[in-house]
């Protein structure tokens, strides 16, 4: 939402408030006018009715104020779907927007083998998802970073065997730096059993713009595993859908058999064919 948008969004907050205190005034008012004659100045029965009326009328614009501004919240709200051959040039300008103190949560859902992209562009989406955790692993500089992976069996993982080659080398970079001590960040890389068919990416900036990176998979016949059909993207400076997102975060990593990745999972070993060069 841009500058005007914004600008437009408070004028309606500030107009709509305005026609609620004036409505309510106007009430009091009328219902004064047609009590008035019928009480003395002195009446202390008629002022406590007029002090009541008064009361009430603050209470519903201070409630209509609350609710327009959950409007107003909600219309910060953008959401866009990408096809997955497309998505990645946003993606990049996503994590691009990681700020500093900030911090990345990624979830990924390989209980059954990645397989890349639902078109033809391999090599394309190879080259810019290379890119994309490149920027990741510039942003590791001053971002904290949590990922977890959710596999079948966290006691006999070979990711190597889930996901593609550009997956392991960003793997291995971050399982390198995960024990590297006085660290001003956080590196990390877990495995917890599967929970959730569901891979997602959250950006949050504290006091700042907060993003969602949600993958719409399209699975394959029996355990052949799944392709990205695509993304939806969420930016969400309120994180009305963030927290939610950050709470199923929560939920996987504090699952019993949750533990760190250790190098070896990651070696190349006999197994299915790796996906990622041939999207």
């Amino acid at each position: 939402m841009g500058p005007m948008s914004d600008t437009l969004s408070r004028v309606i907050l500030f107009l709509a408030g305005s026609v609620v205190a004036v409505a309510g005034t106007a009430a009091v008012h009328a219902t004064y006018e047609h009590f008035s004659p019928k009480v003395k100045t002195r009446n202390r029965l008629g002022w406590a009715f007029i002090l009541f009326a008064l009361a009430v009328n603050t209470f519903i614009v201070s409630l209509a104020a609350l609710r327009i501004e959950d409007l107003h919240k909600t219309q910060r709200l953008e959401v866009n779907f990408y096809p997955a051959a497309k998505a990645y040039a946003r993606m990049q300008e996503v994590i691009a927007d990681a700020k500093e103190g900030g911090s990345i949560y990624a979830v990924n859902s390989f209980e059954v083998p990645y397989r890349g992209l639902v078109n033809d562009a391999a090599l394309v989406a190879e080259a810019q998802r290379k890119e994309y955790f490149r920027l990741i692993e510039e942003k590791m500089a001053n971002v904290n970073y949590y990922r977890v992976l959710q596999i079948r069996d966290t006691e006999k993982s070979n990711i190597a065997t889930l996901v593609g080659p550009t997956y392991v080398e960003h793997f291995a970079k971050l399982v390198a730096l995960q024990g590297t001590p006085d660290r001003e960040t956080v590196a990390s890389l877990q495995v917890a059993h599967a929970h959730y068919s569901m891979s997602f990416v959250i950006v949050e900036n504290v006091g700042g713009r907060s993003h969602l990176i949600w993958q719409v998979d399209n699975r394959l016949p029996g355990d052949a595993g799944y392709k990205a059909a695509g993304y939806m993207i969420v930016d969400d400076p309120d994180e009305v859908v963030v927290h939610h997102f950050k709470a199923l975060y929560n939920q996987v990593t504090q699952e019993k058999g949750v533990r760190r990745v250790r190098p070896d999972e990651l070696l190349p070993t006999a197994g299915p064919a790796l996906p990622g060069k041939a999207d």
